[in-house]
């Protein structure tokens, strides 16, 4: 952990400050980048995930 900020007691407060503060979104429906990685490998479902070019529009 601290392998980038040199000491992992100074690397944990600031990872702990972070997550205290930060904001959670729960997010309910079917994931985008599942559905991408489905397409991508050729398997086709019947999910009713978002077209790009709906994405764009919103």
């Amino acid at each position: 952990m601290g392998q980038y900020l040199g000491d992992a007691t100074v690397t944990a407060a600031i990872l702990d400050r972070l997550a205290m503060t930060a904001v959670r979104l729960d997010i309910n429906g079917p994931s985008y980048r599942q559905h991408l990685a489905r397409v991508r490998s050729g398997e086709t479902t019947d999910d009713a995930a978002p077209e790009s070019s709906e994405l764009e529009a919103a």
